[in-house]
């Protein structure tokens, strides 16, 4: 019955999905932590954070860690298949319709709407994100200096134009540097 509960649950995350990774954030967060409650919000910023780390898609690395953890290595594939289903039907039928060119201006447009749809959506998720990663609300709120500190030096590198990789580099240093100090 898990099975057939997490092949579903990302089938339906597959297919509102649209705008990549960041955008469906807010949707795997509410289906999987909300809803189904298979894992924690704070699980779910280390599954952003690790998929950041990792290759592939945000999104099938969520469905392939809640897998896992809820029903082992078959959990895993079966939820993996299950976000990659509605991108494969997506897809091909995408290909159709971009084959036929420009005679499609109905197409076009509902593209260009969708795109402002997908911007809110990552807001949104780096809202949620930077709440969980600097602060705590257990009782009363209370701020993570650690994270708050690597925070703002990641926006100062990246404001430098320091690569990405780097920023990484020193933002994982930086975490290390913390535990070995407290």
């Amino acid at each position: 019955m898990i099975y057939i509960k997490l092949y579903l649950a990302f089938l339906k995350i597959g297919f509102l999905a649209f705008g990549g990774g960041y955008a469906s954030l807010p949707i795997i967060q509410d289906s999987i932590v909300n809803n189904h409650s298979w894992i924690t919000t704070s699980e779910m910023t280390d599954i952003v954070s690790i998929s950041q780390m990792t290759p592939g898609p945000v999104a099938v690395n969520a469905a392939t860690f809640v897998g896992v953890k809820m029903a082992g290595v078959l959990g895993g594939i079966i939820a993996t298949l299950g976000i990659i289903t509605p991108a494969f039907i997506i897809l091909l039928t995408l290909m159709y319709f971009i084959s036929l060119g420009s005679k499609l201006i109905t197409f076009n447009s509902a593209l260009r709407a969708l795109s402002s749809a997908v911007a809110i959506l990552i807001l949104f998720q780096a809202i949620e994100m930077f709440q969980t990663s600097i602060f705590i609300f257990n009782s009363g709120i209370k701020i993570k200096i650690h994270a708050l500190v690597t925070c703002i030096l990641g926006f100062i590198l990246y404001y430098k134009q320091v690569s990405i990789s780097k920023i990484i580099l020193i933002s994982a240093l930086t975490g290390i540097l913390y535990y070995f100090l407290t």
